[in-house]
């Protein structure tokens, strides 16, 4: 026999249920979209300061030396991946809403 798998808070037919277990479990729901609320600000916070760490390499390139230029346009290009990589991951954290 198939068995559905149905969240803790669900599983209880609504006339068997107690409102002491309904309340826990709207807490449970409230407390992870408040804890992804405050992971999503802090990694939007952590991108915007990558960002402006390599915008910071890029002026330091600007006024060094050519051999010194193209170091750090290698290094800024290794950071530009990872970046992106990192916003793509975010990207898709953010439109997986509460469903990941």
């Amino acid at each position: 026999m198939n068995s559905l798998r149905l969240d803790p808070c669900s599983r209880q037919s609504l006339a068997n249920r107690s409102p002491k277990k309904d309340v826990g479990c709207v807490a449970r729901k409230e407390m992870t979209t408040e804890k992804r609320a405050k992971y999503q600000e802090k990694m939007e916070a952590q991108l915007k300061e990558w960002g402006a760490k390599i915008e910071g390499l890029k002026a330091r390139a600007e006024k060094a030396s050519v051999d010194a230029q193209i170091q750090y346009h290698e290094q800024i290009e290794v950071l530009r991946t990872k970046y992106a990589a990192a916003e793509g991951k975010f990207s898709e954290f953010k439109t997986a809403g509460g469903h990941a």
